[in-house]
Parts: structure tokens; C-alpha cells; sequence
């Protein structure tokens, strides 16, 4: 394949297009602070090595202008979806984190993160980190590639397709989102609800004693030692969530 025939140039730039278009959106280099430049680089270097997987059979015929920017406009929605369904679980980590972080007192003690331009849960921003390092750790990055070796034989370039299928798995995996919070954070959760429990019936019965004085430090230590506790269960469910991402990219693009 040759990239000095309008065929081979069409196709290196819609190829470019989906890379770049997953780096904006998926895990790790989505974070507003790494520049736009870095990630141009990125897919670039990304599309450099995914090129020889191209096969030829499939390089879009040349047509006109309008069908090439349709096609433009596909793969990036193709690699923009790709990217935030690789990013779900991490999104899912972090609410997990936030919502321990309200039950043990921490609801207005946020810290300003430069990434999201925005206040976030001191607890949901060390799941969310943590779920970082161990995706790097896990060679997750290695995964990613290879599933976006694997959308050029599903879905060819240009070929992007979207249907009723595909709408019902992006539902469906959007709403996993929710089901790893509970997973990673009820434990916690309950832990700490059943510390509120015992705090109200002692303020019921010993009523002398300040239980708003008492409870803070208690749920605090409470949800420290809980999260110190449940950390290696916690980098379980980070692997099966990262072994799982190929799985459901691969589902979303049998969708179209």
C-alpha cells in the first residue's frame, strides 16, 4: 500500500482521524492536562504502526469531497465512542470513590484538579489514580492498541455504521458505569452506614455525649481503614475491569 495514491492517502487519513479521535477520548492521555499537541503526536505514532494492518482490500475507494468527510465524520465518532467505553470503568472507579468519600464525611473537602478544571472527591481522585497506575502497570496500553488492531478488521475504514444494536450496547454499557460503583464502593458504604446506625442509637441512649464531635473521627478512621482493607481487592477488580475492556470494545464494534 502506498500512501502517494489518493486511495492510500484517503485511507491514512481517515486511519489518523479514528487514532487521534481515540486518544481525545480514552483512558490516560483524555486528561486535560496533556496537551493537544502530545495527543496529535500520539495518534500519529499510533497510526504509523497500525498502517501495515490496513489490509488493501479494504482502502476506500476514491470519491468525492462530501463522501470523504462523511467518512471523516464516522471515524471520528468511531474513535471518540471507542475511547469513552475504554474510559468508563475508570469513570465508574472514581464515582465509587466519591460516594465512600460523602459517607465518611469528606463531601465539601474536595480538592481543585487540574485535569478536570474542577473540584473532585479527594477519595475518587486516589481510585482514580490508583485505577491509572495499575491500567500502566497491567500493560492496559498494550490492550488498547490491540483492539484498535482489531476495529480495522471488524469495522474497515470509512465503514463505519450505526444501528440499533449499537445504541442498546452503549446503554448497556453505560449503565455498567453504575454497577462498578456499587461493586468497588458498597462494602465501604455499608461499613459506614452501619457506623451511623450505632453512632445515632449511642446518641439516643448516652444523649450527653456530643455524637456529631465524636462521629467525624470515627467515620474517618472507619473509611481510612476500610479502603487500606479492601485494596487488594480493589486491584482485583482493577484487572478484571481492564481484561474485560477489550471484551466490550470488541462487542461495541460488532454492533456495527
Amino acid at each position: 500500500m502506498l500512501l502517494f495514491t489518493l486511495q492510500g492517502a484517503e485511507a491514512f487519513g481517515l486511519l489518523l482521524v479514528r487514532c487521534i479521535s481515540f486518544f481525545i477520548a480514552g483512558p490516560i492521555f483524555a486528561q486535560r492536562g496533556i496537551p493537544a499537541h502530545i495527543k496529535i503526536m500520539l495518534g500519529a505514532a499510533c497510526t504509523l504502526l497500525l498502517w501495515p494492518l490496513v489490509p488493501s482490500a479494504d482502502l476506500p475507494a476514491a470519491g468525492s469531497l462530501i463522501a470523504f468527510l462523511i467518512a471523516v465524520a464516522g471515524e471520528t465518532f468511531l474513535g471518540i465512542l471507542l475511547g469513552l467505553a475504554a474510559a468508563l470503568p475508570f469513570a465508574g472507579l472514581r464515582m465509587a470513590g466519591s460516594l465512600v468519600g460523602v459517607q465518611m464525611g469528606f463531601g465539601i473537602v474536595n480538592v481543585w484538579s487540574p485535569q478536570d478544571e474542577g473540584q473532585v472527591s479527594i477519595i475518587g481522585g486516589f481510585y482514580g489514580i490508583l485505577a491509572l497506575i495499575l491500567f500502566l502497570v497491567l500493560d492496559g496500553h498494550h490492550l488498547l492498541l490491540r483492539a484498535m488492531g482489531m476495529s480495522l478488521k471488524v469495522v474497515p475504514l470509512g465503514g463505519a455504521l450505526f444501528s440499533a444494536p449499537l445504541l442498546a450496547q452503549i446503554v448497556g454499557m453505560a449503565g455498567s458505569l453504575f454497577v462498578v460503583a456499587v461493586a468497588v464502593g458498597g462494602p465501604l458504604i455499608a461499613v459506614l452506614f452501619l457506623a451511623d446506625a450505632a453512632m445515632g442509637f449511642v446518641a439516643r441512649t448516652v444523649p450527653q455525649m456530643n455524637i456529631f464531635i465524636v462521629g467525624f473521627p470515627v467515620k474517618i478512621g472507619l473509611g481510612l481503614l476500610g479502603i487500606a482493607v479492601t485494596l487488594p481487592f480493589f486491584n482485583r477488580t482493577v484487572g478484571h475491569l481492564i481484561s474485560g475492556i477489550e471484551h466490550d470494545l470488541l462487542l461495541l464494534l460488532a454492533g456495527m
